[in-house]
């Protein structure tokens, strides 16, 4: 209750307590004592307003130095870390044989991921504080879908998968950040091949309907159901959860939705083909 609805209330119960009252002795002890009610209440009211705002303030400060601690103490160490991994397995510091080979690439791959995750975390600290800045461009989006297959070649060829894009028009153009839809997508196709079989096929299909653009991608796998994502299961594979609420965060900024598809299993989300 605001300060002057409270005052309005306080008049007219004054106005009531008058009426009530025949005796003016009895109507001014009743009012002191309503009044001391008032003040107490207005001061507790003030109390817990301040503590709200402290403890507020407290968890921002809390969840910077959080955000800082990801970027500075651990995104930098991993960095460092994966460019020495990177000599090593160029052979500037040696001959490697097969085995070690193997093992540094594994090493490698999962540095990566680990960088990926903490930089995901970043941005969706960003995104819910509106720190990140969402720079709108038009940009074509079956160029961009080829593109994330191209960034992601690697890690299709180690389950010997295909890509595959089905696209209404090659000239299909959205208003969007660029960025940020590119790294929507790199997620979702990671999640693809996580639960694609062996030599199987992912599929994205890109459609435009009215002033909104249907994205679905989907993978051939026994749990390609894992694609709808429950951001609420506690069983999730590592750093799923992360990855797919910053898709979430992502569609959303975007004044997206996320679709639960009629048949199959695959992750659709629809984004407005302008910026709004």
């Amino acid at each position: 209750m605001n300060l002057f609805k409270y005052l309005i209330f306080v008049l007219f119960y004054c106005f009531l307590l008058k009426q009530a009252c025949v005796n003016t002795e009895y109507f001014i002890i009743l009012f002191v004592v309503f009044s001391a009610f008032a003040l107490h209440s207005l001061s507790l009211q003030k109390k817990v307003y301040l503590f709200g705002k402290e403890l507020k303030e407290s968890m921002d400060m809390q969840r910077e130095h959080f955000v800082n601690s990801l970027n500075h103490d651990l995104r930098i160490p991993v960095l460092a870390q994966l460019r020495a991994l990177e000599l090593i397995q160029m052979e500037q510091l040696g001959t490697l044989n097969p085995a070690q080979k193997d093992i540094l690439n594994q090493t490698v791959q999962s540095g990566r991921c680990i960088l990926n995750l903490i930089s995901l975390l970043i941005n969706i600290y960003r995104i819910e504080n509106n720190v990140l800045n969402v720079g709108y461009q038009r940009f074509n989006v079956h160029e961009l879908v080829i593109y994330c297959f191209n960034e992601l070649k690697d890690e299709a060829a180690e389950k010997n998968l295909t890509y595959s894009l089905e696209c209404s028009n090659k000239n299909l153009y959205i208003n969007a950040n660029k960025d940020e839809i590119k790294k929507l997508l790199i997620n979702l196709l990671l999640a693809a091949i996580m639960y694609s079989n062996y030599g199987s096929k992912v599929l994205v299909k890109v459609v435009q309907t009215d002033n909104k653009l249907r994205v679905s991608v989907s993978c051939d796998g026994s749990n390609a159901y894992s694609l709808n994502m429950n951001l609420n299961s506690r069983y999730t594979s590592i750093g799923e959860s992360i990855r797919i609420h910053f898709c979430k965060k992502v569609i959303e900024t975007h004044r997206g939705q996320i679709i639960k598809p009629k048949t199959g299993d695959a992750f659709v989300f629809e984004l407005p083909m302008a910026a709004v």
